[in-house]
């Protein structure tokens, strides 16, 4: 079976020719941060969760490191219920449901409708929906104001976001490592530190404000987080220095 790839972001999300969407498992296992082995982990979640192959998840024959395995492609909806029973984390299964959800709005299809009533509610439907976007739209223009006031009265000058640059930077240089690693290694141990994950929640953060390519540093300040960032990055060069 043929499947096309709709986008990638923090999961590739796939559509095969029926237009039906699907997400990798072992793509979400990895976000998800679970300890468990992937292949004894979907087993189970399979089994416990009563997903039936074909209507909740297509597999797909695969090679990893020369040897043969198998993928496992979940619908949206087996994808959601499957973060919602993951408990490592409460905050990034939450996160991971949010994102899921908002996938699922993007590209999902809708039903042709069959008959000229169908076609009525949906054209009604059409209307509610339209009030409803220029409430919404209202309301994301009051947040943007209120953003860009906030971007405006940001001290760039030895501000909170430039201290946490500045720490992780000489962390790196102190490991004799790339700056890209160092920022990769501030947020392993920041979601080890808060049980949570960064780059989930900076993806949500973007998708519901409509932003694009939010740094670590910007978006922790954001959500008044810089100052655990800080701590973070001070724990971090605690054990090089």
């Amino acid at each position: 079976m043929k499947f096309e790839i709709l986008t990638v972001e923090l999961l590739v999300i796939y559509q095969n020719q029926a237009g039906a969407i699907f997400v990798n498992a072992r793509d979400l296992h990895k976000t998800l941060m679970i300890k468990q082995k992937f292949p004894r982990w979907i087993k189970r979640k399979i089994e416990t969760s009563g997903f039936s192959k074909g209507k909740d998840f297509l597999t797909q024959p695969s090679k990893i490191n020369g040897r043969s395995s198998t993928e496992y492609l979940l619908t949206i909806h087996a994808a959601k219920s499957t973060a919602k029973a993951s408990f490592e984390s409460k905050e990034t299964s939450i996160d991971m449901r949010e994102y899921l959800s908002g996938v699922g709005k993007r590209f999902g299809l809708q039903k042709s409708p069959s008959s000229s009533a169908e076609l009525l509610l949906v054209f009604a439907k059409q209307l509610v929906d339209q009030e409803q976007s220029l409430n919404k739209a209202n309301q994301e223009i009051r947040e943007l104001q209120q953003q860009r006031y906030i971007w405006d009265n940001l001290d760039i000058n030895g501000d909170q976001q430039q201290q946490l640059v500045q720490k992780v930077h000489r962390y790196a240089a102190l490991r004799g490592i790339a700056f890209p690693k160092g920022w990769n290694e501030f947020k392993r141990a920041f979601n080890i530190a808060f049980k949570t994950n960064l780059k989930l929640r900076v993806k949500n953060y973007e998708l519901k404000h409509g932003l694009n390519e939010l740094t670590t540093p910007q978006y922790l300040s954001l959500v008044n987080q810089i100052a655990d960032g800080l701590r973070v990055a001070d724990a971090m060069l605690k054990k090089v220095s």
